[in-house]
């Protein structure tokens, strides 16, 4: 029981930390298009196409996503989606046609599956039950403003990076994917996964057949 108190803390001290740095994309989303453009000379046609893939690829890579979660934990797929988003960014990198973009936004999509899930999960699972939450709103609240104050700092020397080379502001938002990686590392699973009640992704599928069809008919 200490343990688990002790590990709870811990994830709780270092989650607004962690989320200073991994919510998004630090420095890359300010001058994505324009690197796209001019340093890749993509078409405007070709960055809209490719954007529109993302959410498609999103909904596809949920439930791989929550399966993945399911088998290897919070932590272990929170290091994966971090890295993920660190591959994104080096394709993108060396990407020289649209195809590569592609793939790239496959990545980054199958990487935010696993981080938009099991960040919020862990946290959840780091506060206490009886005033869950509370400090579970409170927590977030700190992360989230940690970033904007982070994100707000930085976006006034995105700008002045892409001058001297369209390839340094990309380059330090790796730094702080790398960063990221780091204090995930450094997060405890609370509870141990449970591999006989895991599901494949054929299982989960159908046990979510009915809500897919309705959130389709809502969209």
């Amino acid at each position: 029981m200490n343990n688990i108190i002790r590990d709870k803390k811990n994830n709780a001290r270092l989650y607004p930390i962690y989320k200073m740095f991994s919510w998004d994309l630090i420095f890359y989303y300010s001058i994505s298009f324009v690197f796209l453009v001019q340093t890749k000379n993509l078409s405007v046609a070709q960055i809209m196409f490719t954007d529109a893939l993302y959410p498609i690829f999103k909904i596809i890579l949920q439930i791989p996503g929550l399966t993945i979660i399911d088998k290897m934990g919070k932590k272990k797929s929170l290091i994966i989606g971090n890295m993920a988003l660190a591959v994104f960014l080096i394709v993108i990198m060396i990407s020289n046609n649209i195809m590569h973009v592609i793939i790239a936004n496959f990545i980054c999509a199958f990487a935010f599956s696993l981080k938009n899930v099991a960040e919020p999960n862990l946290l959840y699972d780091s506060v206490t039950q009886r005033k869950g939450k509370g400090m579970y709103s409170k927590i977030e609240e700190v992360g989230a403003r940690n970033y904007y104050y982070l994100d707000g700092i930085t976006s006034m020397f995105t700008g002045f990076l892409f001058v001297v080379n369209g390839y340094l502001p990309i380059l330090v938002s790796l730094i702080f994917v790398t960063i990221s990686i780091g204090l995930t590392t450094s997060f405890k699973e609370i509870y141990k996964i449970e591999k006989d009640k895991n599901k494949t992704i054929k299982t989960r599928i159908l046990d979510y057949k009915e809500e897919i069809v309705t959130s389709f008919k809502f969209i």
